[in-house]
């Protein structure tokens, strides 16, 4: 147990000297944890008197208090995450992908990778967040298909990514979520606090992290993650294609949902407040 509690102040020690941005807690049950850097206020080392059980506690700035017994403690690593570029100030990772499409590093309404954010979240064709998500504050209820679709697919100035980003941005169709799933390991870890995936290339070994957002309904925020919430978190990201086209006020979409342990092609309602991850190409 010394060996491990030695390393890990010995890494802390050179944090300010280097190029590091966050830490992974790995686990001998496949568990991992990250946390950014500048949310990481301590870590301690503490013994239950009564068990004489080690534990290895990180403490955030927010003086939330993750305990971990070193028994279980495989491996914790000190890396820096390093996007592939960027395409009009916002970054991308290649993920090697046969399509050779790029994801971006967070989604819209988020500031920065691996912070407390979820991002904004957007119905159907809106570019702009609000206070309720409802059908009856949905703005293309009485649309046609053909207003709001090109070739099957949203136009630029209803795609939220596209419309906040730029137009090298745009929304995800759902064959591209398909092939992120056929081409990427998923492995549910918890970042800053915030569960989701880590989506792995099989290709470069590059990644991304998809946070379980949840979803809008009315003005609710449902099933998103939190310290108090992990087996019920889940996230739900927007395609930029219809399921089903009869009736826009009741419209049904093409919606990636991710949760612990499964990931789906699914549908949602249109109006409905969902996370977008934008992708572009070279």
């Amino acid at each position: 147990m010394k060996k491990i509690v030695l390393s890990v102040t010995a890494v802390m020690l050179a944090i300010a000297a280097s190029a590091v941005t966050y830490m992974s807690v790995k686990t001998v049950d496949g568990q991992e944890v990250i946390y950014d850097l500048d949310n990481v206020k301590k870590i301690d080392y503490e013994e239950d008197a009564k068990t004489s059980t080690r534990y290895m506690c990180t403490e955030n700035i927010e003086w939330h208090v993750d305990k971990y017994d070193v028994e279980n403690v495989e491996v914790v690593d000190y890396e820096e995450y390093v996007a592939s570029g960027e395409v009009d100030g916002y970054e991308y990772v290649d993920l090697g992908l046969p399509s050779g499409l790029l994801w971006s590093t967070m989604n819209v309404g988020m500031t920065k990778f691996g912070q407390y954010e979820f991002g904004d979240f957007f119905a159907f064709g809106e570019v702009s967040t609000k206070d309720n998500y409802l059908v009856d504050t949905y703005a293309h209820a009485e649309r046609s298909i053909d207003e709001l679709l090109k070739n099957g697919v949203l136009k630029p100035q209803y795609d939220a990514a596209t419309w906040n980003w730029s137009q090298r941005w745009r929304t995800p169709k759902m064959e591209e979520f398909q092939e992120l799933m056929d081409n990427c390991v998923f492995t549910w870890i918890a970042w800053n606090g915030i569960y989701g995936y880590k989506v792995v290339s099989l290709n470069n070994g590059n990644w991304i992290f998809l946070p379980a957002a949840g979803h809008y309904s009315g003005n609710y925020l449902y099933l998103g993650g939190t310290y108090e919430v992990k087996s019920d978190d889940e996230g739900c990201y927007l395609t930029s294609n219809v399921e089903y086209e009869s009736d826009w006020k009741w419209l049904t979409v093409n919606s990636f949902y991710i949760g612990s342990g499964w990931k789906k092609i699914g549908s949602s309602r249109g109006y409905d407040g969902l996370s977008v991850r934008p992708v572009t190409q070279k």
